[in-house]
């Protein structure tokens, strides 16, 4: 709930600056405002709106099959534990 309430939050922020992010990427990269509000600020709005939808269904906790019959008896699950914060450097074009 932690980690869907800073998507919220983030998701929130970046809405309200917009228009501040658009300008940067026109100033910075050199595409037009429009392409900048549409092709990057509007496409971050639409991933953190879908992780929000899905955050639940992602991160619960997840029941494995077993892998070989040298596991029978044995119960595996997937839990998704946050590293915390990371670092992701991408190339832009």
């Amino acid at each position: 709930s932690e980690r869907l309430r800073w998507a919220a939050r983030f998701r929130r922020l970046v809405a309200a600056r917009a228009d501040d992010l658009a300008d940067l990427i026109e100033l910075e990269v050199g595409k037009p405002r429009y392409q900048a509000l549409l092709a990057d600020v509007a496409v971050v709005l639409s991933h953190c709106l879908w992780v929000e939808r899905h955050a639940a269904r992602l991160l619960r906790p997840r029941r494995l099959g077993f892998g070989s019959w040298l596991q029978l008896g044995h119960a595996h699950t997937e839990m998704r534990i946050p590293y915390g914060r990371v670092g992701i450097i991408a190339t832009w074009n």
